[in-house]
């Protein structure tokens, strides 16, 4: 899998807006597609796992994530598509 680069813009509060329609294939999901103007936070996880990781590594897979997430896929196909981008970044 080639993890095509997502746009993003910074927002108040830690969240990030999807600046142009992002599309990748997926094995778990098949293919996402997030329209422009989505709002996500990327890779919440707490401060002081920073030093291993920053909310802001591996966007894609975070914004993929939270997209599935809030189109009510399952949690188990969610995190497969997060494993899977991770992986393939």
């Amino acid at each position: 899998m080639i993890v095509p680069e997502i746009w993003l813009v910074p927002m108040p509060g830690r969240k990030w807006r999807v600046a142009a329609a992002y599309a990748i294939q997926t094995v778990a999901a098949g293919l996402v597609t997030i329209e422009a103007g989505f709002v996500c936070d990327l890779n919440s996880m707490p401060r002081m796992a920073w030093w291993v990781s920053t909310p802001t590594d591996y966007p894609e897979a975070g914004a993929v994530h939270d997209f599935l997430y809030h189109t009510q896929v399952p949690q188990a196909v969610a995190d497969a598509v997060y494993l899977e981008i991770l992986i393939a970044s």
